[in-house]
């Protein structure tokens, strides 16, 4: 089942996120968890993938989970989303701009995190919270 959790931004600001692990290539066609894990995305109003940067091409990774959100329900396609690149404190600079290199540049944002260092982690609430705020707008 997808995770809720609660996050505290700022003094008195919240929001709640779901994570919904293991969303695969198939999922549209009931692969994994798939249909039942995308009815539930279908109540999100801001997406944020989250791309192991450690893992096979990002780029790859991204455009399977676009694809399968489309395949199920274009309308996800209309939500605001940004990425969310994690272990990047395993990529030297280099590495780094490799990895951005083959990202979508436009509309989408990608925030670096590293869960070791931290890294990222308050620019991600930032940004997550402006697009859950220019919804209510």
């Amino acid at each position: 089942i997808p995770n809720l959790g609660i996050v505290r931004y700022g003094e008195y600001k919240s929001f709640v996120v779901a994570d919904m692990p293991g969303l695969i290539e198939g999922a549209h066609q009931g692969r994994g968890l798939g249909i039942q894990f995308l009815r539930h995305i279908e109540r999100t109003r801001v997406l944020v993938f989250l791309i192991d940067s450690s893992g096979a091409e990002p780029r790859e990774q991204y455009e399977t989970l676009v694809n399968e959100l489309g395949s199920f329900n274009k309308a996800l396609l209309a939500k605001p989303r940004l990425i969310a690149l994690s272990k990047v404190d395993l990529a030297d600079d280099a590495a780094r701009k490799r990895l951005l290199k083959g990202l979508p540049k436009r509309g989408t944002p990608v925030v670096c995190l590293s869960s070791v260092t931290g890294e990222g982690v308050k620019e991600l609430l930032d940004v997550t919270w402006k697009k859950l705020k220019a919804l209510t707008a």
